[in-house]
């Protein structure tokens, strides 16, 4: 999935106008729908859009370079990385809405222990 991932990430960095960068972006996500098999953010729940992903990723890509770094490496790197707090913050807010799922309410230790061992994300954690 590295390769996947820099390519979007060469695809994007570069563009430093919002609406560019966001035409690009979902026209990049668009086209590469396995761009993160192993952990979903890309499209993990219905609370995470495409748009809220690419402006993620335009204030990241601003912010690196306001910081001096051009290292494609480091770009790829902090991409993940904010795509894994993007995920797991969306993760934190559907676990909010489960507390009024009646079946976590009833069992929540047999329902966490199901979702994380069988939630792919978590396996690959």
């Amino acid at each position: 999935m590295v390769p996947e991932r820099t390519l979007f990430v060469k695809a994007v960095r570069d563009i430093t106008t919002p609406n560019e960068f966001n035409v690009a972006c979902t026209t990049h996500l668009a086209g590469h729908s396995k761009l993160n098999t192993w952990f979903d953010p890309i499209d993990p729940l219905s609370s995470i859009t495409q748009r809220e992903i690419c402006d993620l990723h335009f204030k990241l890509f601003a912010s690196l370079k306001e910081k001096q770094r051009s290292s494609l490496a480091e770009y790829v790197s902090f991409s993940y990385l904010a795509s894994i707090d993007l995920f797991l913050n969306a993760q934190a807010q559907e676990d909010y809405e489960n507390c009024v799922n009646m079946e976590v309410i009833t069992k929540p230790n047999e329902w966490v222990t199901q979702f994380t061992g069988g939630h792919a994300a978590y396996k690959n954690w």
